[in-house]
């Protein structure tokens, strides 16, 4: 729809056409491409739909608030932004990562009259339960004039080119190499000659010989050089008069004044050795094209190509050549060869032409065994998803259109019982953690959901309760939406984490044999992606490394080691992803830099981490301001994307470049620094702690460093900031009770802890030190290390924080390896029930820890103890 059309519905609607609104969704639309893609005339990786994914999603309505929030009012906005966006998508509202869905990108960039070919949800149930679709025989194609026109024509001009190439590009291409090559040849010839004659220099200068005896030495050495054909070509010495001194074939020029001998053939009288002179005296040495007799035939002329060299030392120039129709004889030779190729390839060509006109008679038999070769096709899925170890349900528009046996077998429900079934009604009623998912579920059946993959008990016919894991899928149709749900069977975890640690050394000095293998592997991956051009390249290495990180871990290897080769990993991946994107979306326009934020800015990337970053870039005019920033809007999407594939999820907070309320102009991102530290708000405290850890990745870094700066500027000598950046910072609670006990979450019926909320306090605390004493470290660890070296804190207080921090990295990291191995869900919740009490002792022990280092911070900078 047009922007009027838009504004038209949204009056009709709203009573508002707000014009603006509807410009601003539009507004990355890049219409002179558009009208290129059009008339065909763009690349075949243009994507017209491009610009969608920034401002044609739910995410973008908080951005719509805050840019018109002083025209319109909150509801109004709501209502048009949503009016505008289920126009463009029948009624349905997509979130940013459904750009990434090839059904969603099929069903709404690219239908034409899809509509019209697929099936629908009712056929689409009857073809999962096997009935047939017999294909029409109308509208069979004929082999006509037009459609042979259209095989034969583009082969004809093909045909044309490929001999055009030959004439027009090769044959002078190979001219000018073989006239290089000759250019070289006398080059060197003349070059050695004169080294012979430098011999006979030097013998005068030493006075071994008189001038006269060591010239006639020379030129009686040189007249007897030869090469070439029967050894005929040859060399002549002439001086800067210039008169000849030596021609092996002219001796009736020997002695002779040289200023008025021409070349016969040319019309402008060239005076060849007067020339020659002109170029030593120019230019030391050089080329000259003339006539001359041919080798020892005086009544024979050809065309010749000299090279001339002075010889400063007496006067002398000396130079040989080669003669012209030798490479033209070449030339004839190389392109009565060529045609014969081209001649052999046409013909080839013609009768693979003429097969395939022969071949498109048959086109229509053929299609019919097609037709039957696809419900084959069909048959075989059908079989593959019935034969699938996973249970699988196709939902569309709130309805089980398909389920397959395995399914049916884990739950002894028949199709038919399970088409009338919802899900939420096989839920486990009674068990705690089926509260979240029958909310999910139940928003399933209603409207369209996000992927999400969750744990749940059902409780199948006979009434036996049955874990599961169960994940959802979206797709897209022509006429509904629906959700692909597959589900399998939890494998329970009966090992505590404390047995499994058991084997892994808080710290290793040392490598054995098999740990040196491992790091080499892992080093050779890292090697690997800096080496690599190709994005699909490095995906495939990164998805090598949870592989590679298990193998690593099994052979006790320290997790920190693991943990620096992940990051490097990543900022290697990175870096070359934004290559990657620069080649292909051409130069950028002005000076960026993206850079890292949060853990991976800090090297404390976990392999399950999220990715965070933001890009700078410089200051540029309102004119321009739209197409620098969709440039890196694209440059950053394409990164974010390529990241995400590897297996570093985007942030979901939407902490990410390609989300344009961080990919800013270094003056924005300026601005935003004042308004967080004029604030000083929770709101604005949790952005300070993002973007105080920053990292370069590429581009620019004067920029980050001038954003480094200007952030670190605002919190010098600022002691209210730091006052309430700190009691801010006492919010995140270390787990303890007042008995010396751990706190746990019990929502679940499970004692759960969150590990990387435990290690908040030391991350922000090392982190409010840092900007007060103005150490430039983003690490926890090199902050802390830095704080000791500097004397703000006792080695006593070092050492027991940084055993903390290393003991809760670590067991966030075997607890995330753990819970992905079992098929859990991902997150940094820690089952208490799962460590052993010597491990929970030690937890304790490492929690007071950091309520001490809480109390050092607190006393440092506010002046009493929190008890």
């Amino acid at each position: 729809m047009t922007i009027r059309e838009h504004a038209d519905q949204t009056e009709k609607k709203f009573g508002i056409r707000a014009v603006d609104i509807h410009k601003w969704i539009d507004g990355f639309f890049d219409a002179e491409s558009f009208e290129l893609f059009i008339k065909g005339k763009t690349g075949v990786d243009f994507n017209p739909y491009e610009h969608r994914r920034y401002r044609h999603c739910r995410e973008a309505l908080k951005e719509a608030y805050q840019e018109f929030q002083s025209k319109y009012s909150k509801d109004q906005i709501k209502a048009v932004f949503e009016s505008h966006l289920k126009d463009d998508y029948n009624g349905y509202i997509p979130c940013r990562n459904d750009f990434e869905n090839g059904l969603f990108r099929e069903k709404y960039h690219e239908r034409g009259d899809f509509q019209d070919k697929v099936l629908t949800s009712v056929e689409l149930s009857e073809y999962f339960k096997g009935k047939n679709y017999q294909i029409s025989n109308k509208n069979k194609q004929k082999t006509d004039f037009k459609f042979l026109l259209r095989i034969i024509l583009p082969v004809l001009i093909a045909l044309v080119l490929f001999l055009g190439t030959g004439l027009i590009f090769i044959i002078p291409v190979y001219y000018d190499i073989m006239m290089n090559n000759k250019k070289i040849l006398i080059k060197e010839l003349v070059n050695t000659a004169a080294s012979s004659i430098s011999y006979y220099i030097q013998e005068e200068k030493n006075h071994n010989l008189t001038r006269q005896e060591a010239q006639k030495m020379a030129h009686l050495e040189v007249e007897k050089m030869r090469y070439g054909v029967d050894g005929k070509d040859y060399f002549f010495i002439t001086d800067m008069h210039p008169f000849m001194i030596m021609h092996p074939y002219r001796n009736d020029l020997v002695g002779e004044d040289l200023n008025h001998y021409k070349d016969s053939e040319d019309k402008s009288g060239k005076k060849i050795f007067v020339e020659f002179v002109k170029i030593v005296k120019n230019y030391q040495e050089g080329y000259l094209e003339y006539c001359w007799q041919w080798m020892d035939d005086t009544d024979q002329k050809a065309l010749k190509l000299s090279y001339v060299k002075g010889i400063p030392e007496w006067n002398w120039i000396i130079g040989t050549g080669i003669y012209i129709n030798d490479i033209e004889e070449e030339i004839n030779a190389f392109t009565d060869k060529l045609l014969l190729v081209f001649s052999i390839i046409s013909l080839m060509i013609c009768l693979a032409l003429f097969y395939v006109i022969m071949q498109s008679k048959k086109i229509e038999t053929n299609r019919q065994y097609f037709e039957l070769g696809l419900i084959e096709a069909k048959n075989r899925y059908r079989a593959l998803v019935e034969s699938a170890n996973e249970g699988y349900i196709l939902e569309i528009g709130g309805e089980h259109v398909y389920s397959n046996h395995t399914l049916q077998r884990l739950l002894d429900y028949n199709e038919e019982e399970l088409t009338e079934l919802k899900l939420f009604d096989l839920l486990d009623k009674v068990y705690p953690a089926n509260l979240d998912p029958k909310e999910y579920l139940t928003k399933l059946y209603q409207s369209f959901v996000e992927p999400k993959k969750f744990e749940a008990r059902l409780i199948t016919k006979g009434g036996y309760p049955i874990d599961l894991i169960i994940s959802v899928s979206n797709l897209f149709f022509s006429q509904k939406n629906g959700h692909v749900i597959s589900f399998r069977e939890k494998q329970q975890n009966k090992e505590h984490i404390f047995s499994r640690l058991a084997h892994f050394p808080l710290l290793k000095s040392s490598f054995n044999s098999k740990q040196d293998h491992s790091v080499l592997n892992i080093q050779s991956i890292v090697k690997n992606i800096i080496e690599s051009n190709e994005s699909t390249q490095i995906i495939k290495l990164l998805n090598q490394l949870p592989q590679q990180v298990s193998h690593m871990l099994n052979t006790g290897l320290d997790p920190q080691i693991i943990r620096s080769y992940v990051n490097e990993s990543y900022q290697a991946a990175s870096q070359k992803f934004i290559e990657i994107a620069v080649k292909a979306l051409g130069q950028p326009p002005v000076k960026f830099c993206f850079f890292a934020l949060g853990s991976s800015a800090r090297g404390e990337m976990t392999l399950f981490s999220d990715q965070d970053n933001a890009l700078v870039y410089q200051d540029v005019s309102v004119a321009n301001k739209n197409e620098v920033e969709k440039y890196f809007l694209k440059l950053s999407s394409n990164v974010n994307q390529n990241l995400d594939q590897a297996g570093f999820h985007i942030c979901p907070g939407g902490l990410v470049a390609s989300n344009s309320k961080w990919c800013l102009t270094l003056s924005h991102w300026q601005a935003l620094f004042q308004d967080w530290f004029e604030a000083m708000n929770p709101e604005a405290f949790l952005k300070i702690n993002v973007f105080a850890d920053t990292k370069y990745v590429y581009g620019n870094q004067e920029l980050l460093i001038n954003l480094q700066e200007n952030f670190r500027n605002y919190s010098q000598n600022n002691t209210p900031f730091f006052n309430l950046y700190v009691n801010n910072s006492l919010l995140y609670k270390v787990p303890m009770n007042l008995l010396g006990g751990i706190k746990t979450d019990k929502k679940k019926k499970k004692k759960n802890i969150n590990i990387k909320a435990c290690l908040k306090p030391l991350e922000i605390g090392s982190r409010i030190y840092a900007l007060k004493n103005e150490i430039t470290a983003t690490s926890t660890s090199d902050r802390l290390y830095a704080l000791l070296n500097k004397k703000k804190i006792s080695s006593n207080l070092y050492q027991n924080s940084i055993y903390a921090f290393y003991y809760l990295w670590n067991l966030r990291f075997y607890n995330q390896i753990i819970l992905n191995a079992d098929l859990e869900k991902l997150n940094d919740e820690l089952d208490l029930s799962r460590l052993s009490e010597i491990e929970v002792e030690n937890l304790k022990t490492v929690l007071n820890q950091i309520q001490n280092f809480q109390n050092r911070l607190n006393s440092d900078f506010i002046g009493r103890v929190r008890i």
